[in-house]
C-alpha cells in the first residue's frame, strides 16, 4: 500500500490497527509521526545540536527497546524487559515510548504531544493501552539510565588569547555553547576522546595556508568568487537557530530514503536507533575535539593575520563570513561529524550509497535540492561550512572522517542480532 494512502487511512480511522495485516505500518507510520512532532519540538525550543542528537536517541532507543521487548530480536539498549503481547500492539507501544520521552524532555510542549496521542488515541483497538504502557516502561528505562549522564552539567570556559586559540567572535560575541559536552557520558564509544583527530595544521604550514585561501576567498560576505548555487548551499545547511539542527536534517534525509513499508517495524525501529546513536556520539565526539584544541575561526584567523607567524597570510581587517560564526571552536567541524555518522548509517542501512533523494531545509523554506548519493551529499554539507566562511577545510574533512568512524563504532556495538556473539566490550 502507498505510505501516502496508510496515512490518510491511519489518521481518519479507516485502517483499525487491531484488526488489519497492516498494524505494523500502522505502528511504523506512528513512530515516525514522533519523530516529527520532536523535531518541530527542538525547533520551537532552539535546542543546541548535542542536546537535540542526544534527546533524539532517547526517543528512538526507547521506542526501539519497546517493540523489540516482544520478541527479543535485537539486544535491547536499555530496556531489558519482555513482553508477551501480540503484534497489534506495537502501535500502542510507539505511542506510549513516544509520549513519554516528548514529555519528560520537552514538557513545555506538552500541549503538542499530547494532541497527537489522542488523535492515535481515537483510532486504536483494544491493545493500545497495553502497548502503551509497555512504551512508557521502556522511556522511563533509558531516561534513568541517561539521567546523570553529564548533560545538565556546567563548566568555565576561560579563553585564551594567544593567536590561534578560539574566544568570543564577533558580532554578538556570544558566550561558548555546550562547553561541558566533551564530558557527557557516551551511548557507545567508550569515551569522548576515542577516536579524536590529529591536531588542525600548524599555523605556519602550506596546509594552514591552503585552508586560510580557500575560506578568505569564498566566505567572505560579499565574496566575488563564490558562486550563486554555493551562497544557496551555505544557507540551506546552515541549521541554526529554530532549525532542526544537523541531526534533525538528516532525520528528514532518513525519512526520505527509508522506505518503512518495506521494513518490519522493529527493524525500522533499529534504523532510527543506529542513526541517532551515531549522531549523538559524533557530538560529544566533536566537542571534545573543539574544547581541546580550541581553535580559531576564520572571522578571528583573516583579520588578525598579520600576527600570526605565517608569512604568506595576509590580513584583511574588515573580512566578515557570509553565515555568523557559531559561538564554539572551529576545529572540528560539528556539522560535519553529525553529517559522516548520520550518511555512513543511512549507507550501511540500505546497503548502498547511490540513493536519489531530495532535501528541504528550515534555513531556506521552500528551497529543494537533488542529490544522486548520499556521499554527494555529505560532501556537499561539508563545503557548505566553506561557503559561510565558518570553518577551514581541514575541519569538515576531519569532522566527516570523525563521523564516520563514530558510526562504525555504534553499527558494531549496538542494537546487534540476539542470536549473533556478544558485541566488544
Amino acid at each position: 500500500m502507498n505510505r501516502h494512502i496508510l496515512m490518510v487511512l491511519f489518521v481518519f480511522g479507516a485502517l483499525h490497527p487491531q484488526a488489519s495485516a497492516e498494524t505494523q505500518e500502522v505502528a511504523a507510520m506512528a513512530m515516525l509521526e514522533w519523530n516529527e512532532v520532536f523535531l518541530d519540538a527542538i525547533k520551537t525550543q532552539n535546542s543546541a545540536p548535542g542536546l537535540a542528537s542526544r534527546n533524539l536517541a532517547i526517543l528512538h532507543i526507547a521506542i526501539f527497546d519497546a517493540l523489540n521487548a516482544r520478541e527479543k530480536k535485537y539486544r535491547p539498549v536499555a530496556f531489558t524487559g519482555s513482553s508477551s503481547l501480540e503484534p497489534d500492539s506495537d502501535f500502542g507501544t510507539v505511542c506510549g515510548a513516544g509520549r513519554e520521552c516528548a514529555l519528560l524532555l520537552y514538557p513545555s510542549e506538552r500541549a503538542r504531544f499530547n494532541r497527537l496521542f489522542k488523535r492515535q488515541e481515537a483510532t486504536a483497538g483494544d491493545a493500545f493501552v497495553a502497548g502503551v504502557a509497555l512504551g512508557r516502561l521502556s522511556a522511563k528505562a533509558i531516561l534513568r539510565m541517561r539521567d546523570d549522564d553529564g548533560a545538565s552539567r556546567s563548566v568555565t570556559y576561560i579563553p585564551s588569547d594567544q593567536v590561534g586559540q578560539w574566544r568570543r567572535t564577533p558580532p554578538k560575541f556570544r558566550p561558548p555553547e555546550l562547553p561541558h559536552w566533551a564530558g557527557v557520558r557516551p551511548f557507545a564509544l567508550e569515551g569522548a576522546s576515542q577516536f579524536r583527530p590529529p591536531p588542525p595544521p600548524a599555523i605556519d604550514s602550506a596546509i594552514y595556508l591552503e585552508g586560510w585561501q580557500d575560506v578568505k576567498a569564498l566566505g567572505d560576505r560579499t565574496s566575488k568568487s563564490r558562486t550563486k548555487d554555493q551562497a544557496e548551499v551555505a544557507n540551506f545547511w546552515s541549521c541554526f537557530n529554530y532549525t532542526a539542527t544537523p541531526a534533525g536534517h538528516w532525520n528528514d534525509i532518513a525519512r526520505k530514503v527509508i522506505d518503512p513499508l518495506r521494513y518490519d517495524v522493529v527493524d525500522l525501529a533499529r534504523c532510527y536507533a543506529l542513526l541517532n546513536i551515531a549522531m549523538a556520539d559524533a557530538g560529544i565526539a566533536a566537542w571534545d575535539c573543539k574544547y581541546h584544541y580550541r581553535f580559531w575561526r576564520p572571522i578571528q584567523a583573516i583579520p588578525q593575520a598579520d600576527n600570526d607567524g605565517n608569512d604568506w597570510t595576509e590580513a584583511s581587517k574588515d573580512w566578515k563570513s557570509l553565515l555568523e560564526a557559531p559561538p564554539h571552536p572551529e576545529y572540528v567541524s560539528g556539522h560535519s561529524a553529525f553529517t559522516g555518522a548520520g550518511e555512513a548509517v543511512l549507507k550501511t542501512v540500505l546497503g548502498r550509497d547511490d540513493v536519489k533523494f531530495e532535501a528541504s531545509s528550515d534555513s531556506v523554506p521552500g528551497v529543494i535540492r537533488r542529490y544522486e548519493s548520499l556521499s554527494a551529499c555529505a560532501e556537499e554539507i561539508g563545503r557548505s561550512r566553506i561557503y559561510g566562511g565558518i570553518h577551514f577545510q581541514w575541519s569538515n574533512t576531519e569532522g566527516l572522517s570523525l563521523g564516520r568512524k563514530v558510526a562504525a563504532e555504534v553499527v558494531e556495538r549496538c542494537c546487534s542480532r540476539a542470536d549473533v556473539g556478544a558485541p566488544k566490550e
